[in-house]
């Protein structure tokens, strides 16, 4: 099966970051996967996802992009746009925007994005038990299914220098 896995920057160690390697490597071992990200910095994240087809788009184009994999895994709210173009996609909640009162129009406009394209998302996992709960809460749609992210304790951090750099979590 052709598999997609989309999320807007890949260019640091970040929990996102590394939830699309693991989940790519899983995958990899029994499917076709490429992933989709408007930024990459290969010397500045996981060495092991320069192992795998990574295709750059715009961000403006996530919303207009339609991509040829059968399945198609949203990591962050920024490539969220793709299921207007796309079936098949489903939502990997890890984390939320911030969802304190603001009146910016660019937080608003972001918000009411995210909340559309929530509705249109045809299953909606979520990294734990809690994220679901909240999901819902703030979308009134519940999580069809709750996938824990695994990590590969074998994975090391990339080493610059001959000392071992910091990962943020």
């Amino acid at each position: 099966m052709k598999i997609a896995l989309a999320h807007s920057y890949i260019h640091s160690f970040g929990g996102g970051e590394r939830s699309v390697l693991e989940v790519s490597r899983r995958l990899a071992a029994r499917h076709q996967v490429t992933i989709y990200t408007s930024a990459y910095a290969p010397a500045t994240t996981y060495p092991g996802l320069a192992e795998l087809p990574i295709v750059t788009i715009p961000a403006w184009q996530w919303a207009t992009t339609r991509l040829k994999e059968e399945v198609i895994f949203n990591f962050t709210y920024r490539s969220n746009p793709l299921v207007y173009r796309n079936k098949h996609v489903a939502f990997y909640a890890l984390t939320f925007m911030n969802d304190s009162v603001t009146y910016r129009p660019d937080i608003i406009l972001r918000r009411l994005l995210a909340s559309e394209t929530m509705k249109r998302n045809q299953r909606i996992l979520a990294m734990s038990n809690f994220i679901a709960a909240r999901f819902q809460a703030l979308y009134q749609r519940a999580v069809t299914d709750v996938v824990y992210g695994g990590i590969d304790p074998f994975l090391q951090p990339a080493h610059q220098d001959g000392k071992l750099c910091s990962v943020r979590w």
